[in-house]
């Protein structure tokens, strides 16, 4: 690597590996709200948390030992930036507001964990040094994915969740909760180590153009490898259908219509795979595989489904809280009620669910809060499809990857708030480590990465 190139990539964090490693482990296989360390604190003190605070201190203290370690280009960090800035806008300019309403705790909460999550962004984008580790990344979450997905099948099967029982295994944690089951009809929905089902299925779904990405990539090595992304891949689909979500299949079917534009050729290939991919789903999976097909041809239709009760705060329906929802946001278009002060669960919730993160973001934060919300979640996805569209290289697929799981993930956002389920936001915090390293690395280090504007069919 030159010198300019360092100086705009960095240099490796000791140890970036494991603590790679250490991160999407903790992350995937860790219940986030189920379990935390034994403590004395007036909070749970949960592993990610604690593995949050420790990265923080460990690259802290390697940067205050070496102060001309060259610190990296993040890319896209504007975005958060914004996101942050405009959440403290809100928040101010409705203090009276929070404090008459004894919404100071919840709003506090919410802000802690807001920065918690995002400072993800920062701190795993310092670990990655080059493509290596990048590359290491990707793998680690899909190959983790995969295993999720296979525990999702096994509790759709077994209709017992494994990650219940972590605490057996790993006397250091306390359980404070079980997964709360999740049913359609008479059918269990997997949750794995998600908190919610609905969440596990965005999060598998989000991980299928990776898996596709990395069989490529070791077949063009000729690696032996390649077949582990193949069993990867069909574990996150047979996950997805052992959730039930529909939202899942909506990002796929967004992911299947963005391949025919920017990759046709493995669309092609998947098409020709997909038919024993199905097969194998009618043997593994087959209540969820039946429920989930009735499950988008409801008797009523799924819109009058989706209506639900309106005003009812445990409201399950989509649709029925849009408009009063509405009505709340034309009293205060500008700032919003205030970032964190709707709450939809406790004792004394007052607001109902809305399957919406736009939605309930323009309620808490205006349209002032909005618009980076907007920009985070679309703006690099239009910046991965621009690079894709130009690029058949090896970084122009894992562009196009990037593009179509960060653009079914804008559009999921329409039908759930992944904001509130935090292991996916981190895992898309990652994700957005990588679309920021492309970035940073298209304008640093062009040379020797095989990169060309020429589109060759891959």
């Amino acid at each position: 690597m030159t010198a300019a190139a360092e100086s705009r990539t960095g240099r490796a964090i000791p140890g970036a590996a494991g603590l790679l490693l250490l991160t999407a482990a903790v992350v995937m296989f860790v219940p986030i709200k189920r379990y935390t360390l034994p403590s004395s604190l007036p909070f749970h003190l949960e592993p990610y948390r604690l593995l949050i605070v420790g990265l923080i201190a460990w690259i802290g203290l390697n940067l205050l030992l070496h102060p001309d370690r060259p610190l990296p280009r993040f890319g896209l960090a504007g975005y958060i930036g914004a996101v942050v800035g405009t959440a403290l806008i809100s928040i101010a300019a409705n203090l009276q507001s929070i404090s008459q309403q004894d919404l100071v705790s919840p709003v506090l909460s919410r802000l802690l964990l807001l920065l918690g999550v995002l400072s993800v962004f920062f701190v795993v984008r310092l670990l990655l040094a080059d493509e290596r580790h990048v590359l290491l990344l990707l793998r680690l979450l899909v190959a983790f994915s995969g295993m999720l997905g296979i525990a999702a099948v096994i509790e759709e099967r077994m209709r017992r969740n494994a990650f219940d029982m972590l605490f057996k295994a790993l006397p250091v944690l306390v359980q404070t909760r079980s997964a709360k089951a999740q049913v359609r009809g008479s059918n269990l929905r997997a949750v794995a180590s998600a908190q919610h089902s609905i969440p596990l299925g965005a999060l598998l779904a989000s991980m299928v153009p990776f898996a596709v990405y990395l069989y490529w990539l070791d077949s063009e090595e000729g690696s032996d490898r390649r077949w582990v992304w193949v069993g990867c891949l069909i574990a996150l689909l047979l996950g997805v259908v052992s959730t039930e979500s529909r939202t899942a299949v909506v990002m796929l079917a967004i992911m299947a219509v963005g391949c025919l534009f920017l990759r046709p050729g493995v669309l092609k290939a998947l098409a020709i795979v997909g038919i024993p991919v199905l097969l194998v789903l009618a043997v593994a999976v087959p209540r969820s595989t039946r429920a989930l097909t009735k499950s988008f041809f409801p008797k009523k239709g799924i819109v009058q489904q989706q209506q639900g009760k309106q005003g009812n705060l445990r409201s399950t329906g989509r649709l029925a809280d849009v408009g009063p929802t509405l009505e709340d946001v034309s009293r205060h278009p500008l700032f919003g009620r205030g970032f964190g002060t709707r709450v939809v669960d406790g004792p004394n919730p007052n607001a109902p669910v809305v399957d919406d993160a736009y939605l309930g973001r323009l309620d808490e934060t205006g349209v002032v809060g909005l618009i980076p919300l907007l920009l985070l979640q679309g703006a690099p996805a239009v910046l991965m499809w621009r690079r894709a569209r130009r690029s058949w290289s090896r970084h122009g697929h894992l562009a196009a990857a990037l593009a179509l799981s960060l653009s079914a993930t804008a559009v999921s956002l329409l039908l759930y708030d992944p904001w509130a389920d935090i292991q996916e936001n981190l895992v898309f915090m990652m994700l957005l480590v990588v679309a920021g390293w492309l970035v940073v690395e298209r304008r640093t280090a062009r040379v020797g990465t095989g990169d060309t504007a020429e589109p060759v069919p891959a």
